[in-house]
């Protein structure tokens, strides 16, 4: 692993929202303590991304979707951010929340990790590609919107006819209503202003 490594929390001053797991539950580890990993290039080219591992938005693949590319991207010069989100556990407010504070975090930092604050991507595996998704159609503001994406076998869909069943209920809930599949359904929040993705 790379020598060039800072960890820092996500949210030093508390998060918002909550999914409802108090912090003496054995499952609080990984699911409330979101997280960033900067892997800092020896020969920074610029550019950043933000990696989302996947996991049915039930837990996180940390490994072989996240800290195990490390050092394929920082040898092409890339500044490698793996993102530990919170896992929704029905509120699929928090996974988002999550993905905007990382991109927020990247650019605050960019002169001191020499990241262009405009060639910040998110990228994302499974179900961590969905959240990379949703924050390339749902971003809320010039300073949550990744500058690209890209996007490993993702989960885009919610439509139960096509979607993966337990990322679908882990982030929706078993019932969600028909406007919340439609919103989490990214590949219909397409526009002119979605950031370029590669699949």
């Amino acid at each position: 692993m790379s020598q060039n490594k800072i960890e820092m929390p996500l949210w030093p001053n508390g998060a918002p929202h909550s999914n409802g797991i108090p912090e003496d539950d054995s499952r609080s580890a990984i699911m409330n303590n979101p997280s960033l990993t900067i892997y800092t290039a020896k020969n920074p080219n610029s550019k950043a991304i933000i990696m989302c591992p996947g996991g049915a938005y039930g837990w996180l693949a940390m490994d072989h979707e996240g800290h195990d590319m490390a050092d394929w991207m920082n040898s092409l010069g890339i500044t490698y951010i793996v993102l530990q989100y919170r896992m929704p556990v029905g509120n699929h407010e928090i996974p988002l929340s999550d993905a905007k504070q990382a991109i927020r975090l990247a650019g605050a930092h960019a002169a001191e990790w020499n990241i262009n604050s405009r060639q910040i991507g998110i990228m994302g595996a499974s179900a961590g590609g969905h959240l990379a998704s949703t924050l390339a159609t749902h971003y809320s503001s010039k300073e949550t919107r990744p500058d690209f994406q890209i996007l490993f076998y993702p989960v885009i869909t919610m439509d139960q006819s096509y979607t993966h069943g337990g990322s679908r209920a882990n982030l929706l809930g078993e019932n969600p209503s028909k406007e919340l599949v439609e919103k989490y359904s990214n590949e219909l929040q397409v526009t002119s202003d979605t950031p370029k993705a590669f699949i």
